[in-house]
């Protein structure tokens, strides 16, 4: 994934060090770009560990080849190859057109085992109609697409029984769900992901699907950081019974990405500033995330464009290098709430290599050579 290669350059040492890069660098060779849409990475706030979790989204060449490259090196695990084929494939899919998009894989690069890319990552995958999700004959195909193969037998009924159970008491202004596979991890369990909602949701749907984790937490939870916040996220485990925890993403909407960086929007210094304040967010992690979005023109001789070009034409999924700007920005903070009512912070940003405009965005800088050096140099 030449996009990734990329973008490790210029990944500040707060966030990544350099054994950690080599982890990414082993994902980054897992997948050819032409499979992946964007990419992004995890971090936690309070620790000073320059250590990240990686995902990417994967496009619709990237679906195909998860479901049916046999042959691709590394060899793809056998477990996310049938779950690419089921969501790809599956005859009732209500969201066919889109399901490529909404297909994204996650990598546990922060632990200190080496990466093993034979290993299936954890899945997410997302609808974004409500019609989708709203009727029981629509949360019956979700557990039936996703569910076989991955958890066992015993466990898949009452596991979709709460699924569906959660999707039915889904508050009416939710847009997007998201509904996560731990392949990764040996954890009978699905995590839901609940997108738009208010902070006055919130509580009431936790009472309405029976979660029994710290709700004075929630409530304290809320009334700091939420008025910080455009919209709500919020993630539940799933198993036989609602696990005790929770996520709460805090997201920033807007039309584009670029509309919600720290630049023109003031609220993710306040935010990362009252997390560091609370001893949730290292002072240094808040400095290089705030420093962090940039666009990067990437350019090649002209030798190595001619051998790309060639790449590509023999194989369409070649990694190869390209020309593009590489556009790196902050996506998210998401508050983790343990069942003791602990409260850890994490901080999602990645980026995403454009090929289509380098010529606009090079001539809108008088001396873009400047501008490359001065980002690269940071």
């Amino acid at each position: 994934m030449y996009a990734l290669t990329c973008a490790l350059a210029h990944l500040p040492r707060p966030l990544i060090d350099e054994a950690q890069q080599a982890g990414l660098r082993l994902c980054a060779d897992a997948w050819p770009g032409p499979a992946i849409n964007f990419f992004g990475f995890e971090t936690v706030l309070g620790t000073e560990a320059a250590t990240v979790d990686f995902a990417c989204n994967l496009t619709a060449d990237g679906l195909r080849y998860v479901a049916h490259a046999p042959s691709a090196s590394p060899p793809i695990p056998a477990a996310l190859a049938r779950l690419a084929q089921d969501w790809a494939a599956a005859g009732q899919h209500p969201d066919r057109e889109r399901a490529a998009g909404n297909f994204w894989l996650e990598y546990d690069t922060s632990q200190p085992t080496p990466l093993d890319p034979s290993a299936p990552p954890s899945v997410f995958v997302a609808l974004d109609n409500p019609a989708d999700w709203r009727t029981r004959y629509r949360q019956d195909w979700l557990s039936n697409v996703l569910l076989p193969g991955r958890i066992a037998e015993a466990q898949r009924r009452p596991i979709g029984q709460l699924l569906s159970r959660c999707l039915a008491a889904l508050p009416p202004g939710v847009q997007k769900i998201q509904v996560g596979m731990m392949l990764a991890r040996p954890l009978p369990a699905v995590r839901l992901c609940a997108f738009n909602l208010t902070a006055a949701d919130v509580l009431p749907y936790l009472a309405a699907v029976g979660w029994n984790g710290p709700e004075a937490a929630v409530s304290a939870l809320l009334d700091q950081y939420a008025p910080l916040a455009d919209s709500l996220c919020l993630h539940l485990d799933i198993g036989s019974s609602l696990f005790p925890t929770l996520g709460l993403e805090l997201i920033y909407e807007a039309a584009h990405p670029r509309h919600w960086q720290p630049a023109v929007n003031p609220r993710w210094a306040q935010l990362l500033g009252r997390l560091t304040a609370a001893g949730l967010c290292e002072p240094a992690k808040m400095a290089a995330l705030l420093d962090f979005p940039a666009q990067v023109p990437v350019t090649l001789p002209l030798i190595e464009r001619l051998i790309a070009a060639v790449q590509s034409q023999q194989n369409p999924m070649a990694d190869v290098p390209q020309e593009g700007i590489l556009t790196l920005g902050l996506q998210h903070v998401k508050l983790k709430l343990d069942g003791a009512g602990q409260l850890t912070a994490k901080a999602y940003f990645g980026g995403q290599l454009d090929p289509d405009n380098l010529s606009e965005t090079m001539a809108a800088h008088a001396a873009p050579e400047t501008f490359a050096l001065q980002t690269a140099t940071r």
